[in-house]
């Protein structure tokens, strides 16, 4: 059997076998989710670098790889991998064809470097406001399957290890080694690829599955920094908000020393992903907001108290002379994602995303200006460029093709505001299940349902339309790379 018949044999029988490996799909996705694997702070002097969590989530993919005949191998739990050797093809038609000693399969020439996939298995925290489950307790309904990190990024990486599950199961001739690294610290500050991309073979196509298909051509830049201002009248008391950097705090607390006392107040906002800002409430901005109201409070706090509350009510930058608008990269978002008080100091941590035309640099110093004026202090914590890729290269068009082919759409490549591995992988193309041009499962409830929200979900159709695709775009690669 020639590579390209077994290849035309294999999609003959492809949505069979998904439909028939439906229940294990979603099971596998559940056993992921029920691992919390939220990031601690990295340390890269530990054996776990960041914290028994995320060493979990890897330790509970090991039998799933090798049940399915892939290699496995735990990268010092930065990362997992999930390979497909190309030489283990073919091996099961060694009768009819004849197998050299390496067990390739003849006249089908091994091609250098991978065909490589990179998703990440660590999670958001939770969060406080608006779950109808515990987090970690996953469940169907509807034809969704909701849990934390369900969408983002635990059932993307089974929709991606499914694909390579049936190409070893059909025995389909490949000429390139097929690998998935799982990584642990997207999440958080990516150490995760930056610890693997210089460390393993340079692969022949990187694909990304924390994306929406079809094919992200372009993201954002991103800075990370935190607001500072020392208050030592006393007047301030507390201030707290926030459980992630890149998410949009769904709860924040103050306390405010005024004309009849000591003011407490709790503030609920609603949790989205800081790179889709509008799907959220900011509870940062609503708790400032509430301070700077209170009766007798010094004019440093309410003063201060009202700058948050400007700044961060909305979320395009305006007040740090910031906002930018790019047709086809983006607008600036700029949201505040935390907030603590502690020994007289005020730290509100920032998370700003920009498109790429623009330079973090300049923008960092309007920011820094206006919080000046404010009597703010401006610290840079973490900056990355955006990216920008050929939107009309062959690979990305093949991509997208392969995409609204199965799915019965017309997309387009787009840009987006998330950040993903794919800034830190040269020449990688985002490439996930996602969609953003169809409701989730609240239609009524922006943000919940929503990576990074409350009772987050992917819907199962959505996986296996994904491991079909994926199967696809794997043949594709490998026989025109």
């Amino acid at each position: 059997m020639s590579c390209g018949d077994a290849a035309v044999e294999a999609l003959a029988g492809l949505d069979a076998w998904i439909a028939g490996h439906e229940d294990e799909l979603v099971d596998v996705v559940s056993r992921l989710v029920r691992v919390p694997s939220v990031g601690e702070p990295f340390d890269p002097k530990a054996a776990q670098p960041f914290g028994p969590g995320c060493a979990a989530v890897i330790d509970a993919t090991r039998d799933l790889v090798e049940s399915y005949g892939l290699a496995w191998e735990n990268h010092a739990y930065y990362a997992m991998e999930a390979r497909l050797p190309c030489a283990s093809i073919g091996a099961a038609d060694q009768q009819d064809e004849g197998v050299d000693d390496a067990g390739t399969v003849p006249n089908l020439a091994t091609k250098a470097g991978d065909i490589a996939f990179f998703s990440h298995l660590d999670v958001v925290p939770a969060g406080l406001q608006g779950w109808s489950i515990d987090p970690f307790s996953p469940y169907v309904r509807d034809g969704w399957l909701f849990g934390r990190g369900s969408s983002d990024n635990k059932g993307p990486f089974s929709a991606v290890l499914f694909a390579l599950r049936y190409l070893r199961e059909k025995n389909v001739p490949l000429r390139h080694d097929v690998v998935l690294y799982g990584g642990c610290d997207e999440e958080r500050g990516m150490e995760d690829v930056k610890y693997l991309v210089p460390r393993i073979s340079k692969p022949a196509a990187s694909l990304v599955s924390d994306a929406y298909f079809p094919v992200c051509y372009s993201e954002k830049g991103i800075a990370s920094f935190d607001l500072t201002r020392r208050f030592d009248d006393g007047s301030l008391a507390a201030f707290e908000g926030g459980a992630s950097h890149n998410t949009v705090p769904d709860r924040a607390a103050f306390a405010v020393r005024g004309e009849s006392g000591l003011v407490r107040e709790t503030v609920e906002g609603h949790a989205a992903h800081a790179a889709f800002p509008q799907q959220g409430v900011n509870a940062v901005a609503l708790a400032a907001a509430r301070a700077a109201q209170v009766e007798g409070a010094s004019p440093q706090v309410r003063e201060a108290m009202a700058f948050i509350a400007r700044a961060f009510a909305g979320y395009d930058g305006s007040e740090f002379g910031v906002a930018r608008h790019d047709v086809e990269l983006g607008d600036t978002t700029c949201v505040a994602t935390g907030a603590r008080f502690a020994d007289g100091v005020l730290s509100v941590h920032v998370n700003m995303r920009y498109p790429a035309s623009e330079t973090g640099q300049e923008l960092l110093a309007r920011a820094a200006s206006a919080a000046d004026a404010a009597g703010f202090s401006l610290h840079v914590a973490d900056q990355s460029e955006g990216y920008v890729i050929d939107a009309s290269s062959p690979q990305v068009e093949a991509l997208t093709d392969i995409v609204n082919d199965r799915l019965g759409t017309q997309l387009e490549p787009y840009a987006m505001g998330g950040a993903t591995h794919a800034r830190w992988i040269p020449g990688a193309i985002s490439f996930g299940p996602g969609r953003n041009d169809v409701p989730g499962p609240f239609p009524d409830q922006p943000g919940r349902g929503a990576a990074h929200g409350p009772d987050e979900a992917v819907r199962i159709q959505r996986l296996k339309d994904a491991v079909a695709i994926y199967v696809r775009a794997i043949l594709y690669l490998d026989a025109t790379l």
